[in-house]
């Protein structure tokens, strides 16, 4: 029983600020792209983003949000779309902080025990 307590105080989940009934995931990375800011983004990259940018928000109630990435590509053509969404994100969004927060705490916890 103390085991099973200890193992269950280190479960971690990342936490959604959206969640529909399908796709939670998808659906919110949609959301945390589209709200970038273009005037962040670096000159290299501007271009491509407001192009993807415009893609995804053509792209509205999806009854299932795991769909998202592949009707994404669609418009995109891009083999890799998950990977550049989600460089995009994790670069440029503030929301990808409070996303992984939890999960990037408890790794520098354990790194600190482990010096």
């Amino acid at each position: 029983r103390e085991q099973r307590r200890a193992v269950m105080n280190r479960i971690f989940e990342f936490s959604l600020a959206d969640f529909p009934q399908k796709g939670a995931p998808e659906y919110n990375h949609k959301r945390w792209f589209e709200a970038i800011d273009p005037a962040t983004i670096s000159a290299e990259e501007s271009a491509e983003y407001i192009k993807l940018r415009g893609f995804s928000r053509s792209i509205n109630g999806l009854a299932d949000w795991h769909d998202y990435y592949e009707k994404l590509n669609h418009f995109a053509r891009k083999s890799n779309i998950e990977h550049t969404v989600l460089s995009y994100i994790s670069k440029y969004s503030p929301a990808w902080d409070d996303y992984i927060s939890a999960i990037r705490q408890e790794i520098i916890v354990k790194a600190a025990e482990l010096e």
